[in-house]
């Protein structure tokens, strides 16, 4: 009979980590949509009337408005679990796009207001789909890793490979559904509409599948071999990261903040995760600002050759994320103190990203000249920005515990909300100084992202050393 009702309650157990996978899955995919934003500023440019600088505020009302809270979302989930982050991303996400898409609506019917106040408004709008978006993801992301606490590296990098697809998903939504061949672009009104339905029913249903407070979520899922000769009862040992930091017995604010390595990894973050959400953010300008090649298609549109762009960003972001997580569990495994299993260090995954933005920069001065060679930045930029993102949350479990991992992965984000603004209003303003017509939206020619790009350069091989220093302060530990 106990046999029957331990099989009972595996098959129940089995049962319910698929179906927590799938709205893992499901909330992670449907996200990102704020990221889509280069699809969207050519009609907001026109229809509403904002100049490039106000197109930069908006978008980072939506890109770093994911920042501000995300310490108290971390929060949240480390005591109240991530199904109420679920609840609150389905509220703001479709009350945020589908004002967002009456707005549109009105202002194309010559009804609402432009300029000044649709400015405003869209500000709000965004910063709301921006906190809905830390929600969305910290509801995802945490649920992983607490389904599956031996593999965090894996369950992090394919949550978040998931929610890197999820610019490419609505991209494809956008393309096939609101794209009509004998119109000059998209049908934002209508495009906005469907996000703000599909994200607030996706995360709906997550609030009543995810994982709520600690105490009464599921066991977690721990891929163990089972023998004759395998004890019932085993000995509860600590964790690599608990032997070996002292900061994990002391989960304080206080001892974070004094911790001298923290700063270092919250720079070399800042400035990796900066420019390439400077990058992402404005992905757009940067397409419309480089010519085509004369062998082009006639039939492409200034929209195509961004969702292109979009597109390419969005898989490369997505690989980097699978790759990276599971190759740093299998590299560098969490649960194996002097062992001999490890093989490379994790900070090796935060290097990687900031010698890679050198080398795309650089061969943006050098190689990068038109339309169909930009697919080096949106590869290179996507790979970096992924594998940063993938192997975080297993950096700050295995040098600062789990007990406030999702607090300090939110303040570790507030890093990127420093070097985003910075990145793109340096980008935007640079771009209308250089401008050969300063009246226009649009700013055309390499000039217009030159002089960034060296500076994004310098920042990129400052970062590598810095991780290269973190490298040698936790040998031994990562």
């Amino acid at each position: 009979m106990d046999q029957v009702a331990n099989d009972t309650h595996r098959n129940k157990h089995k049962a319910y980590c698929a179906l927590a996978c799938l709205s893992i899955a499901a909330n992670a995919l449907c996200g990102g949509a704020v990221f889509t934003f280069p699809l969207l500023s050519k009609t907001l440019a026109t229809t509403l009337g904002l100049s490039q600088p106000q197109l930069t505020t908006v978008v980072l009302a939506g890109v770093a408005g994911q920042y501000p809270f995300s310490a108290l979302v971390g929060y949240v989930v480390d005591r109240y679990g991530p199904a109420i982050c679920s609840l609150s991303a389905a509220a703001l996400f479709s009350s945020a796009f589908a004002l967002a898409a009456r707005e549109v609506h009105l202002a194309g019917l010559g009804v609402a207001s432009t300029g000044g106040p649709a400015f405003h408004r869209m500000i709000l709008y965004f910063g709301m789909a921006g906190l809905a978006t830390v929600l969305g993801l910290f509801s995802a992301l945490f649920s992983a890793a607490r389904l599956f606490p031996e593999y965090v590296g894996a369950a992090s990098g394919t949550s978040m490979a998931l929610f890197g697809l999820s610019p490419l998903f609505f991209t494809i939504i956008a393309g096939r559904l609101y794209t009509d061949v004998g119109t000059p672009g998209l049908d934002v009104a209508g495009y906005l509409t469907c996000v703000s339905l599909v994200t607030g029913g996706v995360h709906l249903l997550g609030a009543f599948i995810l994982p709520g407070h600690e105490s009464t979520q599921p066991t977690p899922m721990v891929v163990e071999q089972e023998t004759e000769t395998t004890p019932l009862l085993r000995p509860v040992t600590p964790t690599a990261a608990e032997e070996a930091s002292p900061k994990a017995a002391d989960g304080s604010l206080v001892a974070l903040f004094k911790d001298t390595k923290f700063w270092l990894l919250a720079f070399t973050v800042m400035l990796t995760l900066g420019v390439s959400e400077m990058i992402l953010s404005n992905m757009g300008s940067i397409v419309l600002s480089l010519p085509r090649t004369t062998d082009s298609p006639s039939t492409l549109s200034d929209a195509s050759d961004t969702a292109t762009q979009v597109k390419l960003l969005s898989v490369s972001n997505t690989v980097a994320r699978l790759l990276s997580g599971t190759l740093a569990d299998v590299l560098s495994p969490m649960s194996s103190p002097g062992s001999g299993r490890r093989l490379v260090s994790r900070t090796v995954f935060i290097a990687f990203p900031a010698a890679l933005l050198a080398v795309v920069f650089l061969s943006m001065e050098f190689f990068i000249h038109s339309r169909q060679t930009l697919w080096v930045l949106s590869i290179g930029v996507g790979l970096s920005y992924g594998t940063t993102f993938a192997v975080l949350p297993g950096i700050l479990r295995a040098v600062w515990g789990k007990a406030n991992e999702g607090r300090n992965f939110g303040i570790l984000s507030y890093a990127p909300m420093i070097g985003t603004p910075i990145f793109s209003y340096l980008y935007a303003f640079l771009s209308r100084a250089r401008s050969s017509t300063p009246e226009s939206p649009t700013c055309y020619g390499e000039e217009c992202w030159e002089s960034t790009v060296w500076v994004c350069f310098g920042t990129s091989v400052v970062a590598l050393v810095v991780s290269a220093n973190l490298w040698v302060k936790w040998r031994g530990l990562l």
